[in-house]
């Protein structure tokens, strides 16, 4: 995703998805707060000791949003790289869904690398 305008008060998104898993992605407008919940991302989460949501406040408005996702993991970066992450994840492989909600207008690529 890229130059992202938002027209709600946050927004979600998931990938890996199905009935009983995913990695969860969400944003709130007003606290800037962005979230990565990977509390149902599969079986095998590592360092669940450590927990399985990490969150971040920007400094600004979020304005891009580019996510990499490969069959155990995910890279993140927001507004250019002003905060990025990354994270292991273990869904089935029939776990190939992704779902939005909340309302926002983004340009989406979707590029199959296998």
């Amino acid at each position: 995703m890229t130059d992202l305008k938002l027209s709600s008060d946050s927004f979600r998104f998931s990938i890996r998805q199905d009935a009983t898993e995913e990695t969860l992605f969400k944003y709130d407008v007003v606290s800037r707060q962005f979230t990565i919940d990977r509390s149902r991302s599969g079986v095998e989460v590592p360092a669940e000791s450590f927990g399985t949501s990490r969150s971040t406040v920007l400094s600004k408005d979020l304005q891009t949003l580019r996510l990499f996702v490969d069959r155990s993991s995910f890279e993140l970066f927001l507004n250019d790289g002003e905060a990025v992450a990354s994270g292991r994840i273990f869904p089935k492989a029939t776990s190939r869904g992704i779902g939005f909600s909340g309302e926002a207008t983004a340009h989406l690529s979707i590029y199959d690398l296998s």
